[in-house]
């Protein structure tokens, strides 16, 4: 049974945030049944998709759906290419790619707060690109801060907030420190992370 991937994407007058173009973007090119990724570009006029280099064809507005294009296509790993164009020229590009095996944690700092951090952890691999069907354990230590929460967003998870340690929920999670110092993050099979703390 083959694949089938279905690509819908929004053709907006707004341009998002960097923010959220990641969160459209940042599961990569993986396999889920009927699944939607999303390419916002201010007053784009057509989109082009390519699988592997291949083009899937282009795609424009119409009357009936003048936001959104879409397509059917077959799941490869690989690396996925939408164009967005606008009058014939080129507006935007983005490439998302199929991830390798997770091979280590990244730590960023989500939001700094007068007495708070919380700091995102993410599964990625060698070549650091998030690898979103990761459920690693991953187990925090802390020299100065202290570690108040872990989440992952995952809503039937039954680990405790207040524990330090937390699974990866779709290659991701989240720690909640006070204060200052070095914050360790470890799985078993991963390399490491760890962030001081300001």
């Amino acid at each position: 049974m083959n694949r089938i991937i279905l690509f819908t994407f929004l053709l907006s007058v707004v341009l998002p945030s960097a923010a959220r173009q990641r969160q459209c973007f940042d599961r990569g090119w993986q396999f889920t049944l009927d699944d939607k990724m999303t390419l916002q570009h201010s007053q784009a006029d057509e989109v082009e998709l390519f699988v592997n280099g291949k083009s899937q064809g282009v795609r424009s507005k119409t009357a009936a759906s003048p936001y959104h294009v879409m397509w059917r296509v077959v799941f490869e790993p690989g690396e996925v290419t939408v164009v967005a164009r606008k009058g014939g020229a080129e507006v935007r590009r983005q490439t998302i790619r199929t991830a390798d095996h997770p091979a280590r944690l990244r730590l960023s700092v989500d939001y700094k707060g007068e007495h708070l951090t919380f700091i995102t952890v993410e599964v990625v691999d060698e070549q650091s690109r998030l690898c979103p069907w990761a459920d690693n354990p991953i187990y925090f230590e802390s020299d100065g801060a202290q570690i108040l929460a872990t989440d992952n967003g995952c809503q039937t998870s039954m680990e405790r907030f207040t524990a330090p340690q937390r699974k990866a929920f779709f290659g991701r999670c989240m720690v909640v420190v006070r204060g200052t110092g070095t914050l360790k993050a470890r799985s078993i099979g991963l390399d490491s992370a760890e962030m001081e703390i300001f």
